[in-house]
Parts: C-alpha cells; sequence; structure tokens
C-alpha cells in the first residue's frame, strides 16, 4: 500500500483526499496506511463497499455510489479502498462504461466522475 500511496501523492492533487475503505480488515489496513502517509484523517469503514461473491455477499453498486456521492459532497477526492468485486464493477458503474478494471497489488484506479474518464496508476 506504500507503493499505491506514494503514487497517489505523486498526482499533487489540489488538497488531501478523503480515505475510505471497505468494512474488512484489509481494506482498513491498507486506508490506513494510505491515510497515513497522504497525511489526511484516519478513514471511515463502510459496509456497502463490501462484497464477497463467494459469500453470497454481492455489490450494491446503487449504494455504493449513494454513498460516494454523499462523501463527495464535502471532498473533491475520495481515495476509496473496496473489495475485488467492487474494483471489477463499481468505476464502470459510476462512469458507464465498460472496460478491464483488474488490479495488482499497489496499483490503482483514478477515476473521473466528472469527465467520465478512468486512468490506472501501475508498477
Amino acid at each position: 500500500m506504500t507503493d499505491a500511496a506514494s503514487k497517489i501523492d505523486g498526482l499533487h492533487l489540489p488538497e488531501k483526499p478523503l480515505v475510505v475503505a471497505a468494512q474488512t480488515p484489509r481494506a482498513i489496513e491498507s486506508a490506513k496506511i494510505i491515510a497515513h502517509l497522504l497525511k489526511s484523517a484516519e478513514p471511515n469503514e463502510y459496509p456497502d463497499l463490501y462484497a464477497a461473491e463467494e459469500d453470497g455477499n454481492l455489490p450494491k453498486l446503487e449504494h455504493a455510489k449513494a454513498l460516494l456521492d454523499h462523501l463527495g459532497a464535502s471532498a473533491n477526492v475520495i481515495v476509496a479502498v473496496v473489495s475485488r468485486e467492487y474494483i471489477q464493477a463499481l468505476p464502470n458503474y459510476l462512469i458507464g462504461t465498460s472496460q478491464d478494471t483488474l488490479l495488482d497489488r499497489g496499483e490503482c484506479l483514478v477515476v473521473d466522475t466528472t469527465t467520465k474518464t478512468m486512468s490506472f496508476i501501475r508498477h
């Protein structure tokens, strides 16, 4: 996660991002590392950003979008550490496209909901 945080910090964002996490230990731990390295506030955790298909807990894209829209009312930049199922589905849902969004460890996906674009920060 330090690689991901360094890459995000390298974007020279105009403000400190709001860091949020899926309500799962791995996501919370990663979000805390990212928030610390970006000098952002301690991340909040949300069950609407977690899914585990193997447990029958499917992504609720409408709920996740509503949450991010709500959080976006007070933050221009949000770093969301989400479960694998959301990485694969949520970016496309947010901007209305169908791109491959698989990531390796330490990689990030930047989704701009204003311009409806996404880009990858890879190794």
